[in-house]
């Protein structure tokens, strides 16, 4: 008896990119355009690991798809990640899921199955995620990536280390009760995004009219990095060193919520 994708031809079948967020859509579109690369399959944004991951499955089942790649990030634990990512596949009827990872990136080619690659970021063997991976595009010779990373690195006490993932909210969400004021005193609106499923949260500023991958246009980007850069560390040194996760009070369901997201 045939079934529903026997009858489909390889060419009517779809291909898939999932990736967990907005800046990973914009990352990879870009490579994409910037190499060239015949637009072959779509990019889907997940919104989350957490949506990833719990939708892997129906993404498995759909009869039209042809192949499924996976790009996530890998945070803070590497086996932890490719683990959930295994066992979904596994029960989705994928017998030849390796143990780990292959650094080189993992391709599962089974008979009468979507082909599924995948790639932790940064590098499918240690702890990161997609700014880690960009970070390795950039030249060695590169001169504007050691300023960058010298004036974060002023920004945030190096000797301060956090116990505990909720600290590290706490300190977030007390910065964001002052974004009236930081945006007030920089002159210009940023992107906030607590990102509730993930360790890490950001507060960063677009300039949309800039394409990083445009070489004549890098004398600029680098003065326009180099001012924003210095006008983040005036703002934000002071209020960073006087934070303190105490002074931050959220309600107990609240709390108990991301406790669980963040765990």
């Amino acid at each position: 008896m045939l079934s529903e994708k026997s009858l489909i031809t390889e060419s009517e079948l779809q291909n898939f990119l999932l990736v967990e967020g907005k800046d990973d859509e914009h990352v990879f579109y870009s490579l994409l355009k910037h190499h060239q690369i015949p637009n072959r399959f779509k990019i889907k944004n997940k919104e989350s690991i957490s949506n990833l991951l719990n939708t892997l499955e129906v993404e498995l089942l759909s009869s039209d798809l042809g192949g499924l790649g996976i790009i996530v990030d890998a945070d803070t634990d590497v086996a932890a990640r490719w683990q959930a990512i295994r066992d979904r596949l596994i029960k989705s009827g994928y017998s030849t899921v390796p143990m780990t990872p292959d650094p080189s990136g993992t391709t599962i080619r089974e008979e009468g199955r979507p082909i599924v690659g995948i790639w932790l970021m940064p590098d499918n063997t240690i702890s990161g995620m997609l700014e880690n991976f960009v970070s390795f595009l950039i030249p060695p010779d590169d001169l504007l990536w050691p300023m960058a990373e010298d004036t974060i690195q002023q920004v945030i006490e190096k000797e301060r280390r956090f116990r505990e993932t909720y600290h590290m909210k706490a300190h977030y969400h007390l910065l964001e009760r002052d974004k009236t004021f930081i945006e007030s005193k920089l002159g210009t609106t940023l992107d906030w995004a607590e990102n509730p499923s993930k360790i890490t949260s950001y507060i960063y500023l677009h300039e949309r009219n800039m394409n990083p991958l445009i070489r004549e246009q890098w004398s600029e980007q680098h003065m326009w990095l180099w001012e924003k850069l210095e006008a983040f560390k005036r703002e934000f040194a002071p209020l960073v060193k006087k934070l303190n996760a105490s002074d931050y009070v959220v309600d107990e369901q609240v709390e108990e919520k991301a406790s669980v997201i963040l765990a």
